[in-house]
């Protein structure tokens, strides 16, 4: 059977946009997610700022008529806001991560929410006004009250303004601004403080206005009732901005009932604003730069951890500078955005990780031509740590916890016999401190920094936990460390007997060949040795396999024994019974 259009079609998370853009969709609505609505709201949004702006400035200082340059204006707005409403009620929405395409379901959203305020702000009141031509008497000042109806429009602003966070438009001018969403709530905030600024001033000259520029009037007191336009606006500009500030100079006071009233009502809503706005603007200017905040809480901690612990000063500043760089490049808690990034979906981790530290698991030919879920499941993990020329990474005979990715710089293999010998070196795109970890053996060797080196460190718990996973993967690794480890066995001993040689003096009593020949003959007898310890892992490992297996089995002979038994019980006490 076909599926009736008029369904609420669901749209998951983890579908990707191209599913999403494939769900049936009828023919004659409106997609929220579809260019023409976003040009739409586009519109609309430029439409009300002009309606915060503009139109309350001319209702304020100019006196309109029919068929005026302001008239026609008026009327096309009406007629776009109109048009606006007649969209929406051909427009699905989204709720709770459902497209709601049902026309009943649109309509009564739209009438139970914005549509009575959409049908009052674009209703033409000017009729009312007769002629509109200028006059002083009562009939007319009441007149204009119905056209204040028109400021319901900024309503839709306000709440635009408010709910950023969820508003689609506000996200992607957030998106193509590629600001973070604490600075674009700072942006909405501020611009929330113009608009009521503009909206006061052209209220509390409209107080005036409204009394026909009587001599009880704040301009006509203030003798500013020949002023340009322009000064004027300035002036009631100033007292809006003086009464949010709370200062108050006084210069400039409500004469009449009606200013009073708008007085009133402004000082109100600013203790109402300050009562919240000041917390909300510590947390909004708080979180644009997190970075920095989480940089200052770490480090007070580092600062107070080595005054208990009295540790000198050249160890704190070691502290603190690879704290700084660790945060600096994960950007944070590096757990809080591993938990984040787990509650993405599959398709997006991939995406997600070959950006992280920089694009290492662009460069890094250690994860190239491997599974995208494996390489989404290491790369959030790796951490980021910075080592000085001469740092030690870790020792000889250290427990392997990590395994080590060299972006930058250049570390050494250290051969730490009566002199310590520098055998091998890797540089940027190599990885090292996996073969001990595969082996559960102590470190071999000691590894040094020999320039200001930056490595991606994973932890071994993570490393074995993924592999579980990847079987073939951990296969691949193992191969690699065996063939690895066999050759900086190879390296040290031909390192450690020129150095043996040159100590004693008994290289210069081998030719070329000859020293060829004894370096050659130590490394085949390290191999054989190297053999044999492979050897004795494959052997503990084969009886390790067999004790497993031999465990299991008698686990399951003891479970077997157990259920016979219950049964025998069970058979024993039903014979009772029937006898």
């Amino acid at each position: 059977m076909e599926k009736s259009r008029n369904c609420d079609l669901s749209t998951k998370r983890d579908l990707e946009p191209d599913d999403y853009d494939e769900v049936d969709f009828p023919k004659y609505l409106f997609h929220p997610g579809k260019l023409f609505k976003t040009i739409w709201n586009m519109i609309i949004s430029a439409l009300l700022l002009y309606t915060a702006f503009g139109m309350t400035f001319v209702l304020s200082f100019y006196e309109t008529s029919m068929y005026d340059s302001w008239w026609y204006v008026e009327n096309v707005l009406n007629g776009v806001f109109f048009c606006d409403i007649l969209i929406t009620f051909n427009s699905a929405y989204e709720a709770d991560e459902v497209i709601i395409t049902n026309r009943w379901k649109i309509a009564w959203n739209y009438i139970t929410g914005w549509f009575w305020i959409d049908l009052i702000a674009c209703f033409p009141f000017y009729l009312w006004s007769g002629n509109g031509n200028t006059s002083y008497s009562g009939l007319l000042r009441l007149a204009r009250l119905p056209r204040l109806v028109k400021l319901l429009r900024l309503s839709r602003l306000f709440k635009m303004m408010k709910g950023s966070r969820n508003n689609e438009f506000m996200q992607k001018v957030e998106e193509f601004l590629s600001i973070k969403r604490s600075a674009m709530r700072l942006c909405s905030f501020i611009l929330l403080v113009i608009v009521l600024l503009h909206l006061v001033a052209c209220l509390f000259n409209y107080a005036s206005k409204f009394e026909d520029y009587s001599y009880k009037t704040w301009v006509v007191v203030n003798n500013f009732q020949d002023f340009e336009t322009g000064s004027l606006y300035l002036r009631a500009l100033y007292w809006a901005l003086t009464t949010l500030v709370t200062v108050g100079y006084g210069d400039i006071t409500a004469q009449n009932t009606t200013e009073r009233l708008v007085s009133i009502i402004w000082m109100a809503f600013v203790l109402f604003f300050f009562t919240f706005a000041i917390s909300s603007l510590s947390t909004m200017i708080s979180g644009i730069d997190t970075k920095a905040s989480v940089t200052e809480q770490k480090l007070a901690l580092i600062e107070e951890f080595c005054n208990e612990s009295g540790v000198g000063f050249a160890l704190k500043k070691k502290l603190k500078d690879s704290l700084i760089y660790s945060t600096d490049r994960t950007g944070g808690s590096l757990y809080d955005k591993q938990s984040v990034f787990m509650e993405l979906p599959r398709y997006l981790r991939y995406e997600v990780s070959m950006f992280m530290h920089q694009g290492a698991a662009r460069t890094l030919s250690f994860f190239k031509d491997k599974d995208p879920v494996f390489v989404s499941s290491v790369v959030p993990f790796l951490i980021n740590q910075h080592y000085a020329a001469g740092d030690i990474i870790y020792d000889e005979k250290d427990y392997p916890e990590e395994m080590y990715f060299v972006l930058k710089g250049r570390i050494g293999y250290v051969y730490s016999g009566e002199d310590s010998i520098i055998f091998k070196h890797l540089r940027a795109d190599s990885y090292f401190g996996e073969i001990e970890m595969f082996k559960d053996i102590n470190r071999r060797f000691t590894v040094k920094c020999m320039e200001p080196t930056e490595l991606l460190v994973l932890e071994k718990k993570i490393l074995k936990d993924v592999l579980t996973k990847f079987p073939r993967v951990a296969l691949e690794m193992k191969k690699i460390a065996d063939e690895r480890d066999l050759s900086n066995l190879i390296a040290k001993t031909e390192m450690k007997e020129i150095a043996k040689l040159r100590k004693t003096g008994e290289i210069t009593q081998f030719t070329h060949l000859e020293l060829r020949k004894y370096i050659k003959d130590r490394c085949d007898e390290a191999k054989l040795s190297w053999k044999d310890e492979k050897q004795e892992e494959i052997d503990w490992a084969e009886l390790y396999e067999k004790a497993r297996v031999t465990k299991e089995r008698v686990q399951k002979l003891k479970n077997l024994h157990d259920t016979l038994k219950s049964t025998v019980e069970k058979i024993a006490e039903t014979w009772k019974s029937s006898c």
